[in-house]
């Protein structure tokens, strides 16, 4: 299992940062009045999907741990507990979606939930919805998703509806009014520092492992991780089953993922230089394409606005901006985005990318609008 989920926080008191709207959420657990609809805005990694889960335990749990406080806690025992550990969503009324991999089938279970209860005859009267990365809703997904927010019917029967996005901007202001909005902030180095010796101590790694990878080695992953508890952890994954001790090893393997890397080969890649597809391909995993993808649409939002959403990646924003192949690139990235099946598909995007460089410039200035939708959905694997 990857360590990103094997140490996965599975109580509001294990969730590194956003102290605040934890402690809000601790005491919402007294009661479990938590909001009906709820919009979780932040970057990846900042703690969204881990504070949805816990919550959605919660709610769905039959025997939750009582504090002296009277603060609960999900009970390791509890089969909803279990069942959203196993990620066996349905089973015990939690259903999670990752936006866009949501089939006709997904919206229609939706609506069977909100409608008429739960589709698998869980005992517990409160149900779940959790939709991933919900600024990449398709067109027809969204409206059918929004819809039932607008209806009363599904909070009368105990629904509650999680949507986790990176992009605010992707829903109104209507649809935000909809619900309540928590922002989430990535956690400071300090607190993913802690939270990576704290693994290594839990483990009695501390000792056996060799000081200068206790010592250093976490702080050169605590600061490329950009923030991201799951990247930090997913590189200290790496670097024990590696043995990437040093801190030249890792730098030498690691650093080569971070922002600012990132950022000079999308410049690169805009460039057509041929040796950024070979560092691409090197790394291409899903979480850094996804990181590519956000920056060149912070790009461009900065070349239409002169603003960058997100400042840690303003630098790199700035020098794009104004890069002619800017649109035709982010278009490339839209399309194979909107047009792939519920798996990861790697070599679509280097094929895509091998044809840009070798075609040379197409003319595009902005970015194409989005296309129609297809007449047949695409169906899950």
């Amino acid at each position: 299992m990857m360590l990103s989920l094997e140490e996965r926080p599975r109580k509001f008191s294990d969730v590194i940062g956003n102290e605040v709207k934890l402690e809000g959420f601790k005491k919402m657990s007294k009661t479990l009045k938590f909001p009906n609809v709820m919009f979780f805005v932040g970057d990846t990694g900042s703690g969204k999907t881990t504070t949805a889960l816990i919550i959605a335990s919660l709610l769905t749990g039959k025997n939750n741990l009582v504090n002296p406080d009277g603060t609960q806690d999900p009970n390791p025992e509890d089969s909803s507990y279990k069942a959203i550990v196993a990620e066996n969503w349905g089973a015990q009324d939690v259903y999670f979606y990752v936006a866009d991999k949501m089939t006709p089938q997904d919206i229609e279970q939706i609506n069977v939930v909100c409608s008429s209860g739960s589709l698998f005859g869980g005992s517990n009267s409160r149900k779940v919805i959790i939709i991933d990365e919900a600024q990449n809703l398709k067109k027809n997904a969204k409206g059918l998703t929004l819809t039932f927010l607008e209806q009363k019917r599904f909070i009368t029967s105990g629904v509650h509806v999680i949507l986790c996005t990176m992009e605010p901007e992707a829903f109104d202001k209507a649809t935000l009014d909809r619900g309540q909005v928590y922002e989430f902030r990535a956690p400071s180095p300090t607190n993913i520092g802690n939270f990576l010796f704290a693994y290594l101590e839990k483990n009695g790694l501390v000792d056996t492992l060799p000081q200068e990878f206790v010592v250093d080695g976490l702080v050169v992953l605590r600061d490329n991780c950009n923030g991201s508890l799951r990247k930090a952890l997913q590189d200290l994954q790496r670097c024990l089953a590696d043995e990437l001790f040093t801190t030249e090893k890792i730098l030498s393997e690691l650093a080569y993922i971070s922002v600012e890397a990132l950022g000079n080969d999308l410049t690169n890649l805009m460039d057509r230089k041929p040796e950024a597809l070979i560092r691409i391909a090197r790394y291409f995993r899903e979480d850094h394409v996804n990181m590519m993808h956000g920056a060149l649409a912070d790009a461009y939002f900065y070349r239409a606005t002169g603003r960058s959403r997100e400042g840690w990646r303003s630098g790199s924003s700035r020098i794009m901006s104004t890069h002619p192949a800017l649109p035709e690139l982010l278009a490339i990235f839209d399309d194979v985005f909107r047009s792939r099946g519920p798996y990861f598909r790697p070599d679509i995007l280097l094929y895509r990318f091998s044809k840009f460089i070798l075609d040379g410039p197409s003319g595009l200035t902005q970015a194409p609008p989005p296309p129609s939708p297809p007449g047949l959905p695409r169906r899950r694997g």
